[in-house]
């Protein structure tokens, strides 16, 4: 379980991801990870990898629906929620390494 903050391990695309999701959760109070897939654009298998670590680090709670028993319901949880900041410093952190990528990237295609 993660205790402070996001994890300095995390890739881009998992802060991608995770912002995209704290996005998806504005709009409705419950997800399913089919809903995450469409709305996200990867795949099953790594919504579902992603969906499981961020259930591990309490990022996520799960319940099941009453309305129908196999389906999965995600929300943000209470610590995801008090660490919104520190997903948005970090993915910022991460943006400036790419920086100097970007900066030689456009130079090249001038």
């Amino acid at each position: 379980m993660i205790e402070h903050g996001i994890p300095e391990d995390m890739t881009m695309k998992e802060l991608l991801v995770l912002n995209k999701l704290t996005l998806c959760f504005m709009k409705h109070d419950t997800l399913t990870q089919w809903i995450l897939v469409e709305e996200t654009g990867l795949s099953k298998v790594t919504i579902s990898r992603l969906v499981f670590q961020w259930l591990q680090a309490g990022w996520l709670t799960e319940t099941i629906d009453p309305d129908d028993r196999r389906v999965h319901l995600l929300r943000l949880s209470e610590f995801a929620y008090g660490n919104s900041d520190s997903l948005v410093r970090t993915l910022l952190r991460q943006m400036r390494k790419l920086e100097p990528l970007s900066k030689i990237f456009r130079s090249k295609s001038l």
